[in-house]
C-alpha cells in the first residue's frame, strides 16, 4: 500500500501540486486540528485575523484529540484518496517530529526548506528568529535533511529549569539555621526539621522532603535536584555531554556516590519512605493536609498551604556536592513540529504563509493570552479604565479604586523591559467557557523570553508566580547550567529501530534498580558491578553510540 501511495503521490507532484497560487487570489485551505471545546474555530477572532492577513479562507475540521494522532498517520500512510486529505495539518499536544520522516519518505507531505529560504515568504519567521536569538527552525530538520514542519517555540526561563528548590524561610528562622548551600548542610537542615514540631500540632509528623519517584510521576523532581550535586542528572534520560562526548550519568562513579547520599536520607527518615512507591493521588492526599509538612519543594506545588503562607517560600540555589558539583537541570527551549503541508495541497505557498503568520509575535501572544485590547495589551497601550474595572470586580471596597498609573508597573523578571499587561489572565486561561479570542495554542506559534518574563506586575506584588520567576532567574544566571546538553533528539528510522527497545528497557531497569538501592533492598556497593553488567547486557553501549551519532549530526 505504501509503495502504491508513494507512486500516486509522485504523479500528483509531477502534475504540479506545488504550483504557487497568485498572490491576489483568495485561497481556500482545508485545515485539520485537534478539537478544543473552548474554541469556536469558525468564528474565532484569530481565524478572522489569519484569513484577513493571509488572503485565504480557512476551512477548519476539528477532530477529537483522543485518536487524532492515529487518524493522521492512517490517513497519510493508508488512504491514497487525497480528496480525503487536508491541505494543512496542525497539532497541539503531540509533536510531528516522530512521523514526518516516514510521511516525507512516501511523499505524503512536502519539504519546506525552499520556502524557509525565501525572504518574501518568511517575514514573520525572520522576525521570530531575531526575537528568539537563534535560527530555531533548523532544529526541525529531519534525519533525511529536509524540513517538513513549521514549529512551536515557547521560550521560558521557568520551563527550562524544572527542578528547583524552595524552602519556608520561617521554618529556618525558627530553627535558627542558615539556608543550606551544600549537600552536608542540607542533611543537617532536614535532621533539624525532622526533630521539631514546626506545625505545632504536638505530633511527630514532620518530614524533611517528600515526593513521588519515576518518570511517569508528577512530583519526582527531588531526585534530579539532589543527584545534580554529584553528576548532571537533568536530562530526561540521564544523558550527559562532556567535550562533545555523549554518555549516561548512571554508569558513572558520581552517580553511585549520589545514590549513597540519597540512601542516607531515606535511611534516617529525612525523606518520606513512601516517596519511592506512592502515586500522584496518594502524595496529594497525604501531603495536601495541613497536619503534614514537607520542608522543601523541588517543584513549586505547595499543596494544602494557604495563599498567604506561600509568600513565606523562597527559591534556593542548587546544592553543591562534596566535589563542588552544583548543576541545575537545564532543558533549553526547543521547537516542536506543529504544522505540515500535505501533498494534496494545491497552493503550498499559501499554506506556508499560514505558518509564517502563525509565527508572528501577535499570534504568539494571542495564542496564550487572548484578544488584544480585551484580554491584554502591549505595555504602551494599556487601557487604565479596563484595569480599574477589573480591580473593582475583586476589591472589597470597589469605590475606593478610582485610577491606575501604568508607570508604576514592573516586569515579572527584574531587569527586563515590560512587554504586555493582562487584564484578567486567570479568568481567561483558567476558564471553561468558549472563547473567540484564540486557538489556545493549537498549531505553531513563537513566544520569546521577553513576553512572559516581561509580563507587567504591580510593584511589590508577591505571589506564587513572582517567587517562581525569581528562582528561575537565579537558576538561569547563577552559572549552574551544564556547558553542553542535548536539547532535542531527532533519530533516523534505522537509529530508532536499533535503540527504541533498548531505551525503553534501560528506562525501566534504571528506575527499578535505583528504587531498590534507595530502599536499601540492594546494597549500593555490593550491587554496583551487577548493575553495570546488566546495563551492558541491555545494550547501554549501543544506546550511547547512537546518541553520539545523532548529537554529532545535529549539534556539531
Amino acid at each position: 500500500m505504501k509503495k502504491l501511495l508513494a507512486l500516486a503521490l509522485a504523479v500528483v507532484l509531477a502534475l504540479g501540486c506545488v504550483s504557487f497560487a497568485a498572490a491576489e487570489e483568495e485561497v481556500t485551505l482545508k485545515v485539520w486540528v485537534p478539537d478544543n471545546l473552548r474554541v469556536d474555530w469558525e468564528n474565532s477572532e484569530m481565524t478572522k485575523w489569519l484569513e484577513e492577513n493571509g488572503g485565504f479562507k480557512l476551512v477548519i475540521e476539528a477532530f477529537p484529540e483522543e485518536g487524532y494522532e492515529t487518524q493522521l498517520n492512517n490517513t497519510l500512510t493508508l488512504n491514497n484518496n487525497m480528496n480525503d486529505w487536508p491541505d494543512v495539518i496542525l497539532t497541539k499536544n503531540f509533536n510531528l517530529d516522530n512521523y514526518v520522516t516516514e510521511w516525507g519518505a512516501i511523499g505524503a507531505i512536502i519539504p519546506l526548506e525552499d520556502y524557509y529560504s525565501n525572504p518574501e515568504l518568511t517575514p514573520n519567521l525572520i522576525a521570530a528568529v531575531e526575537r528568539a536569538g537563534s535560527e530555531y527552525y533548523k532544529q526541525l530538520t529531519s534525519a533525511d535533511g529536509h524540513i517538513y514542519m513549521v514549529g512551536m517555540l515557547n521560550q521560558s526561563f521557568l520551563n527550562e529549569n524544572p527542578d528547583k528548590f524552595f524552602y519556608d524561610r520561617l521554618w529556618l528562622e525558627e530553627l535558627g539555621l542558615e539556608v543550606p548551600t551544600t549537600t552536608d548542610e542540607f542533611y543537617e537542615v532536614l535532621k533539624a526539621i525532622k526533630g521539631a514540631d514546626l506545625n505545632g500540632n504536638g505530633k511527630d509528623d514532620e518530614v524533611g522532603l517528600a515526593g513521588t519517584f519515576g518518570k511517569s510521576k508528577s512530583y519526582s523532581n527531588w531526585f534530579n535536584g539532589l543527584m545534580n550535586a554529584f553528576v548532571y542528572a537533568g536530562d530526561p534520560n540521564f544523558r550527559t555531554v562532556n567535550d562533545g562526548v555523549v554518555g549516561v550519568a548512571y554508569t558513572t562513579d558520581e552517580w553511585k556516590e549520589g545514590l549513597k547520599y540519597i540512601r542516607k536520607l531515606f535511611e534516617e527518615g529525612l525523606i518520606a519512605s513512601e516517596t519511592l512507591t506512592m502515586d500522584n493521588a496518594t502524595y496529594e492526599s497525604l501531603y495536601g493536609l495541613d497536619e503534614q509538612i514537607e520542608a522543601f519543594q523541588i517543584w513549586f506545588t505547595p499543596l494544602g498551604i494557604a495563599e498567604d503562607e506561600i509568600l513565606d517560600y523562597v527559591g534556593m540555589a542548587p546544592l553543591a556536592g562534596p566535589e563542588g558539583v552544583q548543576y541545575v537541570t537545564y532543558r533549553p527551549s526547543s521547537p516542536a513540529g506543529r504544522m505540515c503541508i500535505t501533498a494534496a495541497c494545491q497552493n503550498p505557498e499559501a499554506a506556508f504563509k499560514l505558518g509564517d503568520l502563525m509565527s508572528s509575535e501577535y499570534i504568539g501572544i494571542s495564542q496564550r493570552f487572548g484578544l488584544e485590547g480585551v484580554d491584554w495589551d502591549y505595555y504602551e497601550n494599556i487601557q487604565p479604565e479596563l484595569v480599574v474595572a477589573e480591580k473593582k470586580k475583586k476589591a472589597e471596597n470597589p469605590d475606593s479604586i478610582t485610577d491606575f498609573d501604568p508607570s508604576t508597573l514592573v516586569a515579572s523578571v527584574e531587569g527586563l523591559p515590560i512587554s504586555i499587561y493582562t487584564y484578567h489572565d486567570g479568568d481567561f486561561w483558567g476558564s471553561s467557557d468558549v472563547t473567540l479570542a484564540s486557538w489556545l495554542q493549537a498549531g505553531p506559534f513563537v513566544r520569546h523570553y521577553g513576553i512572559v518574563s516581561g509580563w507587567a506586575r504591580e510593584p511589590g506584588e508577591r505571589d506564587q508566580g513572582t517567587i517562581v520567576n525569581e528562582t528561575a532567574l537565579l537558576y538561569q544566571n547563577g552559572g549552574f547550567k551544564p556547558a553542553e546538553v542535548i536539547p532535542k533528539t531527532v533519530l533516523t528510522d534505522e537509529e530508532n529501530d536499533r535503540i527504541s527497545e533498548i531505551a525503553a528497557t534501560l528506562d525501566t531497569f534504571v528506575e527499578e534498580q535505583t528504587a531498590l538501592f534507595l530502599q536499601g533492598a540492594v546494597d549500593i556497593d555490593a550491587g554496583w558491578d551487577s548493575f553495570q553488567s546488566e546495563l551492558k547486557a541491555i545494550g547501554v553501549d549501543e544506546y550511547v553510540e547512537v546518541m553520539q551519532t545523532m548529537y554529532d549530526r545535529m549539534y556539531k
